[in-house]
């Protein structure tokens, strides 16, 4: 890829919804089939989606969706309409350009650029970069930072202990040199972000903002999910008001009688898209979806929202098979350190020796692995006699 190349590509801003990446089409492909698997199961999302970027289901009847035969081919073509994109084809062009699966790099150069930006030297960081401009999209693992190989840039915008005045130039030298971005949206730092937004690499007002809203809540990164929502990206779904904490936004997905609308099931959470827990048997009833809303909600710390839920129905140690069927609205609350949230359910009878169902740790371990500190505390007074 050459220099003019990587620089088209950090500008487009489809890139922002290319969550996959690094792992060419095979990402794509599994997106494709989960949907043509929701579809022949009958679920509200798939055909809401279907009818949305499907012309022959334009103004169709959900009935009629929900009865009607899908390809895989048409199933992969609404993938890539979601994302911007006119074909499938284009779509995976789009995303093997943008990189191929990572491998560790060790060369010299770029664990010498690392540590500049560790220490916040930004001068080194420029030479370096001069010397070998291949290392500015190059990938490393970083433990401290992430399981995942990330760049320089990822780095960079996630690293704590340096200040913003600081990071902001290390970051102005990595985009000047032809850093992708389209991940570091992710990182829960407003700073860096205003920073993308300033380069021009995401305005604040297009559709791809709504992806990084969503990848926002997902992570469960509160910060991020509040910068967009204060510059008017709206939550589009019942699970989304609940990760944005939108007390008034949650209570109108509820009829009159209490019962939840149909329209809560037309999109839902998928912590499979950010490499969390798979979707497991996943169905269309209300129970399941509310429950859902209450896990989104506790790992984004909207204790007012939680606790509106939980009165709708909501089961306090629910593990929907919507998320995984690993964690309970608990463990979600815990592993961000939401001690508000953690102290509601805990009053509302949840259990607090639960163990997960992927590592088979309670929510106290999962407090002090991820030195949730105030959390571990409340949990170790409280466990023995709730």
């Amino acid at each position: 890829m050459t220099a003019n190349s990587i620089e088209h590509a950090t500008r487009d801003p489809r890139d922002h919804m290319l969550w996959g990446w690094g792992k060419g089409g095979a990402y794509y492909q599994r997106l494709a089939r989960i949907l043509l698997k929701a579809h022949q199961s009958g679920l509200r999302w798939a055909a809401h989606r279907l009818r949305e970027y499907l012309p022959r289901f334009a103004g169709a009847k959900y009935e009629q969706v929900r009865a009607s035969d899908l390809s895989l081919k048409e199933a992969q073509l609404v993938i890539a309409r979601e994302r911007g994109f006119t074909s499938w084809e284009a779509l995976i062009e789009r995303a093997i350009m943008l990189g191929a699966d990572p491998t560790e790099h060790t060369d010299d150069t770029l664990s010498a650029a690392f540590e500049a930006v560790r220490k916040g030297d930004s001068d080194t960081l420029r030479e370096l970069l001069k010397h070998d401009p291949s290392i500015v999209n190059a990938m490393i693992k970083a433990p401290e930072i992430s399981e995942d190989y990330i760049t320089l840039l990822e780095y960079a915008a996630s690293i704590e202990g340096i200040s913003t005045d600081t990071r902001l130039p290390i970051m102005r030298a990595l985009i000047g040199a032809g850093a992708r971005m389209e991940k570091v949206f992710w990182a829960n730092n407003i700073e860096a972000v205003q920073l993308l937004i300033e380069t021009g690499a995401l305005r604040s007002d297009e559709s791809p903002a709504v992806w990084q809203i969503k990848s926002a809540m997902l992570h469960g990164n509160r910060d991020a999910v509040d910068f967009w929502i204060e510059r008017g990206i709206s939550p589009c779904s019942f699970w989304m008001a609940a990760g944005a904490g939108g007390i008034d936004s949650v209570k109108s997905y509820f009829a009159e009688d209490g019962a939840l609308k149909p329209e809560a099931a037309s999109d839902r959470p998928n912590l499979g898209e950010i490499g969390w827990f798979e979707e497991t048997c996943r169905s269309d009833d209300p129970q399941e979806i509310l429950e859902e809303a209450l896990c989104i909600a506790s790992l984004n710390g909207r204790a007012e929202v939680a606790a509106l839920l939980i009165e709708r129905g909501a089961r306090v140690d629910a593990i929907p098979p919507g998320l995984g069927a690993v964690w309970t609205p608990l463990h979600f609350a815990v592993f961000k350190g939401h001690l508000a949230v953690v102290m509601l359910l805990a009053e509302r009878g949840a259990n607090l020796n639960n163990k997960d169902g992927a590592h088979h740790l309670s929510p106290l371990a999962w407090a002090e692995h991820e030195n949730r500190v105030e959390v571990a505390r409340y949990l170790r007074a409280h466990s023995t006699i709730i």
